[in-house]
């Protein structure tokens, strides 16, 4: 067994032999004064992405390790074997498909978080790259998420008022052991990690952001959170609501907080459904809205426009006509 490690880096990935060999690059080039490995949740690929990986793991001993090969587990289970299989003090996280192009992001996350006893987990900006026509966009948070809190974020996060990449972060590996439960994760149904982890991590801990972009998010269509099929995006927000939902359960969270997230869900649902021309679930969250005083004009002329289809096709090739460019960020 080699040497304990300061850090670990959680590598998740399946079916991504396209891309892994650059997100396994980018994170051995990390610079740091300290040691770090790498651990890799490979999930029964049906792909190359194994072999890759092997080749990696033969080629570093010591800083590269690969969980044995076991049946398909799926992404939440795959997400607790990886961390549970992490050795060092700090545990950050990338997906197969996404990469560091920071060569120091390592470096900084843990020397703040050495510095900083209080604080349990620390993330950064990103850039997104757009793999179906290979535009980028840097310095997402900058441009789209006006105030990011530090400090105590558990209601922040409940009520949408930013929102974490998971290649970002980096937590203390004591914080999630003692807080974080998959147990309870599988139980109550939940579809994805990083969300509960962060609000589980956040009851009990600060998070401070960095405005450093170090990461590189990769838009891939149909993926698990970018869905092509309309009703699979409608359920992935319903999937966020439900955990979201448990978390204002458990912690009595005050009724003003947990209103101000029903909402931000329903403006959320509302203009996914009306972009999809999923009426329905439109009408579902306008009702709601309505209810709140928050069904503005802009919100009921999209509703008569999915209650007639062709008025609706008719305004979208006129806007279409007014705006011929589309920006990366409507990609």
């Amino acid at each position: 067994m080699h040497p304990e490690p300061t850090a670990s880096i959680a590598l998740i990935t399946y079916n991504q032999e396209a891309y892994i060999r650059q997100t396994v690059e980018s994170l051995l080039k990390q610079r740091t004064d300290f040691s770090f490995e790498i651990v890799v949740g490979e999930d029964a690929s049906s792909d190359a992405t194994r072999l890759i990986l092997e080749e990696y793991r033969d080629r570093y001993p010591g800083k590269l390790s690969l969980l044995p090969e076991a049946p398909n587990k799926g992404l939440l289970l795959n997400f607790r074997d990886t961390l549970k299989s992490c050795r060092g003090r700090y545990i950050a996280i990338c997906a197969g498909d996404d990469y560091w192009h920071d060569e120091y992001k390592l470096q900084k996350q843990v020397t703040f978080l050495d510095a900083n006893p209080t604080f349990g987990l620390v993330h950064t900006d990103v850039d997104f790259y757009f793999e179906k026509n290979g535009k980028a966009l840097q310095q997402f948070n900058q441009q789209h998420q006006s105030r990011i809190v530090d400090g105590e974020v558990f209601e922040a996060l409940l009520t949408g008022q930013f929102f974490i990449h998971a290649l970002t972060a980096c937590f203390r590996r004591t914080a999630f052991e003692q807080h974080v439960d998959f147990g309870l994760f599988e139980r109550e149904g939940f579809a994805y990690e990083d969300l509960p982890t962060w609000l589980c991590l956040s009851r009990h801990w600060h998070f401070k952001y960095l405005p450093d972009s170090t990461a590189t998010y990769r838009i891939i269509d149909d993926s698990v959170s970018r869905p092509k099929d309309p009703a699979r995006k409608i359920q992935f927000l319903k999937e966020h609501y439900k955990i979201k939902q448990y978390f204002i359960d458990r912690y009595n969270v005050a009724a003003e907080t947990a209103n101000a997230f029903s909402i931000h869900y329903h403006q959320k649902k509302f203009d996914t459904a009306y972009k999809w021309n999923i009426p329905a679930e439109a009408e579902e969250s306008y009702q709601f809205l309505r209810s709140q005083g928050k069904a503005d004009n802009r919100l009921f002329l999209k509703r008569m426009l999915l209650r007639y289809p062709g008025l609706k096709k008719s305004v979208g090739r006129f806007r279409r006509m007014l705006q011929p460019a589309v920006s990366v960020a409507d990609t």
